[in-house]
């Protein structure tokens, strides 16, 4: 079932991310646990490209697992708990990555890296988690 109510922006867990985009001075925004996005189904707990590996350290994009979608008219956010990536495993074609539940960032959906939500599974070997496309 689907958790849907408006809430006040100062109940939620970033101001610093709703300040940045521009959501601050907004008094409420709907809060759901699902939305549909140009025919592609958004859910929490539902992992999504955030950023390209370009420009970055390792040269792997970064990862998130969605905590929370707002939405504020037309526009779509993912409250996202950002993912920290390993590697890529080449044999899985899977990236490896690690759950952080310590350093958010609301996504506009027109931002996300890759458009499709990622596929979620560990190995019977080890406690590593990969994701790759659905």
């Amino acid at each position: 079932m689907s958790e849907e109510k408006n809430i006040r922006v100062s109940e939620t867990l970033s101001r610093r991310q709703f300040n940045y985009n521009g959501l601050l001075g907004t008094v409420s925004v709907f809060k759901t646990s699902h939305v549909v996005v140009n025919g592609v189904d958004f859910k929490v707990k539902q992992f999504v490209c955030i950023q390209s590996g370009l420009g970055t350290e390792k040269n792997l994009p970064v990862f998130g697992l969605i905590k929370g979608i707002v939405l504020r008219g037309k526009n779509v956010f993912l409250l996202t708990a950002v993912c920290e990536t390993l590697h890529f495993d080449s044999d899985l074609n899977a990236y490896c990555i690690e759950r952080n539940d310590n350093v958010f960032q609301l996504v506009p959906s027109t931002d996300l890296a890759a458009y499709k939500p990622l596929c979620s599974w560990k190995t019977s070997v080890s406690d590593l988690e990969f994701l790759t496309l659905k």
